[in-house]
């Protein structure tokens, strides 16, 4: 398979990670299977390709609409793909779906799929119909900005003191105190807490929390010369049974097999 990356224009920087394209040359006669792991980024995804299907801790091999958007995901999950694979997914960061989807409650949305023709109505189908049609990925990825682009400016929302402090979490790995990020975007703890809950549905704990296994996991699934004695210190675990635990949290599975099952996914999409 094939994925591409694309990384958004300055104006979208505060609230989008990335955009990317998946897609497959040929017709996928057996399902292929795409695992990934617990993470806070919520994202859009617009199929146009054959849809396909989702497996999870709250889903048993749902097929998901052709666009959707999804929430932060507090276990992991797998995607089932056949037929026809194309599509491009706008990862959001932090809670920066909100600037273009205000009456989304992320809440709402952790570990769930919505429809974005709910959202947004015929507009959904259009930019799928646009993709298809498009000769290129660059086009691809433009027309997709520009729908955005058009969205943020109707909305018009500029940062908040949560998307703030996500962006120090994030920045940070999850990597740091409530009462020091607290300190850094000059709020009370307990005023942060509220604050962020509100926008993002988890709280600022428990975003910090899927941020540093995100990169742990990241980091183990990519680099073989990798151990756990690594992260012990730097990525903010007491000891090897408190890294243990976050695993089988999130994943459902010991470390060493949830990374090896991620490899798999890696060796099936190349960049």
């Amino acid at each position: 398979m094939r994925y591409i990356i694309h990384y958004p224009t300055l104006a979208f920087r505060p609230f989008i990670d990335k955009l990317y394209i998946l897609s497959h040359d040929g017709y996928l006669t057996a399902p292929a299977e795409l695992s990934s792991p617990a993470n806070p980024s919520a994202a859009m995804v617009l199929n146009y390709g054959d849809r396909y299907r989702l497996h999870s801790n709250f889903s048993a091999g749902t097929l998901l609409p052709a666009s959707f958007l999804a929430g932060f995901s507090s276990r992991a999950y797998r995607l089932e793909l056949t037929g026809q694979v194309n599509m491009l997914g706008i990862v959001f960061r932090g809670i920066g779906l909100r600037a273009f989807f205000s009456s989304v409650n992320l809440g709402d949305l952790t570990d769930k799929r919505l429809d974005l023709s709910a959202i947004v109505g015929a507009d959904a189908h259009r930019l799928c119909d646009q993709l298809a049609e498009a000769p290129t990925d660059a086009t691809r990825f433009a027309l997709v900005e520009t729908y955005l682009l058009n969205r943020l400016r109707l909305i018009n929302r500029t940062p908040t003191t949560a998307d703030m402090a996500a962006h120090f979490m994030l920045e940070n790995r999850g990597m740091l105190t409530m009462d020091g990020l607290a300190d850094t975007v000059c709020v009370s703890p307990r005023h942060l807490r509220r604050l962020f809950t509100e926008q993002a549905g988890i709280s600022p704990k428990f975003f910090a929390q899927l941020k540093r296994f995100n990169y742990v996991h990241f980091i183990l699934t990519r680099d073989a010369k990798a151990g756990w004695p690594d992260f012990l210190t730097t990525g903010g675990f007491y000891d090897q049974s408190h890294l243990i635990r976050d695993f089988v949290e999130f994943t459902g599975k010991a470390p060493s097999v949830a990374v090896q099952r991620f490899r798999k996914t890696i060796e099936l999409v190349t960049e």
